[in-house]
């Protein structure tokens, strides 16, 4: 958070990922993505019996919106990245290539 605050870090997550994050909050105590625009793996697209989801029984969208985030998400199986400020989140891992050239574009400003 320091480097994100101070020295203008970028912060990325792909998937359920944004379950690493969204517990991150500012130094003003404000939850880093509250209030931002986030995607994740959303709940319209969870499978509850298969193994992935045994292993990790948790709705990364729920957690975005329990913390203030804006939940978005594109189609199945398709790349979707969202970015707000220097917040950027993937959907799912067809949103890898996405998320990392999101990344680099904002490096170079």
């Amino acid at each position: 958070m320091r480097i994100y605050e101070q020295q203008g870090g970028v912060i990325a997550a792909i998937c359920h990922g944004t379950e690493g994050i969204k517990n991150l909050k500012l130094s003003d105590g404000t939850f880093l993505i509250q209030g931002k625009v986030l995607t994740s793996f959303p709940d319209a697209f969870l499978n509850k019996e298969s193994p992935i989801y045994k292993a990790y029984p948790f709705s990364a969208e729920a957690s975005i919106k329990r913390h203030g985030g804006i939940f978005r998400h594109g189609a199945n199986g398709k790349s979707h990245v969202e970015v707000d400020g220097r917040l950027v989140t993937g959907m799912s891992w067809e949103s890898s290539v996405g998320v990392a050239e999101s990344m680099m574009r904002l490096f170079e400003q």
